[in-house]
């Protein structure tokens, strides 16, 4: 008990805190040494409190999670490294446009990390700008809203003996105006990928210091 393998510190509702400090396992009994709040008196007690406050304390930390960004969402891609800074195309690189939608961190490293070096972020491999439109709480209505019109519609078109047609002289169908948006609507979110390990791909957000992992396939997806 001069050097506790765990110490544990509960606090109640009122305020008052309970220290357990647990030492050495015994040999015979399989029990584990115990002082409460570092007082002369030892106790034995069971290994069950051990065994359940022995964990890697990230499997339970409360840290944040990667943005839930759909691919249809983004509005601009790029991905940057040592060659210089690349604007991807949702056609030709479809595959880092899905990679994005499904993206998320697969463990946790570190809530406030002072050496990004450790994790090869001071000097990120690759540079991830993600510009995006966050869908608005009211779509759901809207387009409620917009399958309601499109029912009454053939109603319409019947009273006016069919004088509502769009397609013109030549049937041929109007053209779908391109979809506008302000740039200054767009959420821009930046993910900096450091370096590689057996786990995957140490990784940060722009303005966070916590450090987290992603997957192998999802750096291949973005980069390749």
């Amino acid at each position: 008990l001069d050097e506790p393998v765990n110490t544990i510190s509960i606090t109640d509702s009122e305020g008052n805190e309970t220290t357990f400090e647990i030492g050495d396992q015994n040999g015979t009994s399989s029990e584990y040494y115990c002082r409460l709040n570092g007082t002369n008196q030892v106790y034995m007690i069971s290994s069950s409190l051990d065994s359940m406050m022995s964990f890697d304390i990230y499997t339970v930390a409360d840290m944040s999670t990667f943005p839930e960004i759909s691919s249809d969402s983004i509005k601009e891609l790029t991905v940057e490294d040592a060659e210089g800074t690349k604007t991807l195309d949702k056609e030709e690189n479809a595959s880092a446009f899905s990679a994005i939608g499904s993206l998320y961190y697969t463990s946790q490293v570190d809530y406030n990390c002072e050496d990004m070096s450790k994790y090869g972020l001071d000097e990120p491999a690759y540079t991830v700008t993600i510009k995006y439109l966050e869908e608005a709480e009211e779509e759901s209505s809207e387009s409620a809203e917009s399958a309601e019109t499109s029912t009454q519609a053939p109603d319409a078109a019947a009273e006016s003996g069919g004088a509502s047609d769009e397609t013109g002289e030549s049937g041929e169908a109007l053209e779908e105006t391109e979809e506008t948006y302000d740039e200054a609507d767009l959420t821009t979110v930046v993910l900096y990928i450091g370096s590689a390990s057996d786990s995957g791909y140490y990784v940060r957000l722009d303005g966070s210091n916590e450090v987290h992992m992603i997957s192998s396939d999802a750096v291949a997806g973005l980069t390749e």
